[in-house]
């Protein structure tokens, strides 16, 4: 017991130089946030009749014409779950004064590239802006897109920089300078992602390179570092509800189309080998989405889970619910785990 303690000592120990070591990455690297990947062809769109997302063309509740979500790849997008909403409000809440998601609507999640979590916020088929997981001060940050920031500043009036309106036409070189500025909020601190405005509208968002208090003291230098700005920018506020029961309904059409599908290829693909069938299964909703489709395909079938020994009991209490006995196989590995990493 005491070897094993010393080897989670060593791990905790190596891993908090990592943890070091990348915040000081996402300190003083400006790509912290690093572009995905391009995978393939993103299908989400959105039915702003009905509000809701579609991964087709047409809405089946409406029949409306779908358009497309700018979102960044690869696309992995999912729910926005209670817990999820709770987290990216309390954030807005504590930088912005103002909740920013309304629970009465779908809310999406697009997973993107960072050094920890860091998800696109979608609501009303646009990316308000992205929660993201700050490791250097060890805890959640938001950054608004002009979308999400109008609606924070519209409910909170915190984190903002007022400029005039003569300077507008500059602003497209990226920075706020101090003699541009007309107002701007004290609580500001050095870092902050800041709402930048001109007559009370949003037209920019950006960081802080330095404290309110410090611009208070300051008449020149580049106060807000712009990461997106439009003199022209328009707020989009859809106003029908949503919930992902109608979510579904607004997708029969494309779930039936890829349900075909992929029954097609099961029972070629079983047909064409001629050889047992048997579906590995985790517990979790992909390898239950396969399972289901298997057994609409065909009948003879078995099912194999692997008990690594670390799983959680709702998750073998859930296998044995889901999973006819006379079709499972389990495979258990016992105290294996364990064993393994005593030294």
């Amino acid at each position: 017991m005491k070897k094993s303690f010393n080897v989670v000592k060593a791990f905790s120990a190596e891993y908090g130089k990592i943890f070091k070591r990348e915040a000081r990455v996402q300190k003083h690297d400006r790509s912290w946030n690093m572009k995905s990947p391009y995978l393939g062809r993103i299908n989400l769109r959105w039915c702003r009749n009905c509000n809701l997302p579609v991964l087709g063309r047409r809405c089946s509740i409406c029949s409306s014409e779908t358009e497309e979500v700018a979102i960044s790849p690869p696309g992995d997008v999912r729910p926005a779950f209670p817990s999820d909403i709770e987290l990216i409000n309390s954030t807005t809440l504590e930088k912005f004064g103002s909740p920013l998601i309304d629970p009465e609507k779908i809310c999406l999640l697009n997973k993107s590239s960072g050094f920890d979590r860091f998800d696109e916020i979608i609501q009303d088929g646009i990316v308000l802006g992205s929660l993201y997981y700050d490791l250097e001060k060890r805890g959640f940050s938001f950054l608004p897109s002009l979308e999400g920031a109008s609606r924070l500043y519209a409910g909170g009036k915190r984190k903002f920089v007022e400029v005039k309106e003569d300077v507008l036409e500059f602003l497209d070189k990226g920075s706020v300078l101090m003699p541009g500025v007309e107002s701007f909020d004290e609580s500001i601190e050095a870092g902050d992602s800041v709402i930048v405005i001109s007559m009370d509208r949003v037209v920019g968002v950006g960081k802080a390179r330095f404290s309110g208090k410090e611009a208070e003291k300051r008449e020149k230098g580049m106060f807000v570092k712009l990461r997106r700005f439009s003199r022209d920018f328009e707020s989009r506020t859809l106003s029908n509800k949503g919930n992902l029961k109608k979510a579904i309904e607004a997708n029969l059409e494309v779930i039936d189309s890829y349900e075909r599908e992929a029954l097609d290829f099961i029972k070629s693909t079983v047909e064409r080998n001629k050889l047992p069938v048997v579906v590995a299964f985790s517990g979790g909703k992909d390898s239950l989405a396969t399972l289901l489709l298997v057994d609409k395909a065909t009948e003879n079938y078995r099912v194999l889970f692997t008990d690594t020994g670390i799983e959680f009991p709702e998750t073998i209490e859930a296998v044995k619910k889901i999973v006819p006995e006379d079709k499972l196989l389990m495979a258990e590995a016992g105290d294996r785990f364990f064993r393994g990493i005593e030294v």
